[in-house]
C-alpha cells in the first residue's frame, strides 16, 4: 500500500520489477539495510516513493535523507526528485495532501497526519535532537570514514525514541552506485 501511495503522490503509473524488489526488502523490517545499484536504474526514485508512501500512510512518521558526499547535492536531489515532482503532480496548493517547504536547511514535505520527509546535511549535527523512523544515506560507499562515523553516531541514537514502537520500527537505508 505504501509503495502504491508513493507512486500515486508522484503521478507514476509504471514501475520496474527491481523497484518492487527493493520495496519488499525494506518492508521485511530489518533495522539496517543496504542497496548497491548501477546508475540510472531508479534507485533514487524508488527510495523517494517508499519514503513518501510511508509518510502518507503512517501517522507521525519522520523520514530523512542525505547524500553523504556533499550537502549541496542532497538538497539538489531533494528539490528536483521530491519537491519539483510533487509540485508538478499537485500544482494546486489547496488540494495537496501535504505542504512543501523549500527553505535552505529546512526543506521538507509535511503531511496532514503529522509525518515529515526532509533533507539533511551529511553531518551528525543535522540529525541530533530529533527522532527518526527512516534515515536514507545515499552514496554511502563514497563517504569518508569520519563522515560515516559522525552520521552513525548521531542517527542510531536518534532511532531510540522510535525503537519501541512496534508498528514503526526505525530503519537505516544506505544506498550506493555500483
Amino acid at each position: 500500500d505504501e509503495f502504491i501511495e508513493g507512486c500515486r503522490l508522484l503521478g507514476l503509473t509504471f514501475v520496474f520489477a527491481h523497484q518492487l524488489l527493493i520495496a519488499d526488502m525494506l518492508n521485511a523490517g530489518q533495522r539496517i539495510n543496504g542497496a548497491l545499484l548501477p546508475r540510472q536504474v531508479g534507485k533514487t526514485k524508488t527510495l523517494v516513493i517508499i519514503a513518501l508512501g510511508r509518510c502518507a500512510l503512517r501517522a507521525k512518521y519522520n523520514a530523512a535523507m542525505t547524500v553523504t558526499t556533499q550537502a549541496g547535492k542532497a538538497h539538489e536531489i531533494f528539490n528536483s526528485e521530491v519537491i519539483d515532482e510533487l509540485e508538478a503532480v499537485w500544482p494546486d496548493e489547496d488540494t495537496r495532501p501535504f505542504r512543501l517547504f523549500r527553505a535552505a536547511g529546512r526543506a521538507h514535505v509535511a503531511f496532514t497526519n503529522g509525518s515529515r520527509f526532509s533533507v539533511k546535511s551529511p553531518k551528525g549535527a543535522a540529525f541530533r535532537g530529533s527522532s527518526y523512523h527512516l534515515v536514507w544515506l545515499d552514496e554511502g560507499g563514497e563517504a569518508k570514514a569520519e563522515v560515516g562515523v559522525d552520521l552513525l553516531n548521531a542517527i542510531l541514537p536518534a532511532f531510540m525514541a522510535t525503537a519501541n514502537l512496534a508498528d514503526t520500527p526505525p530503519q537505516l537505508i544506505v544506498t550506493g552506485t555500483a
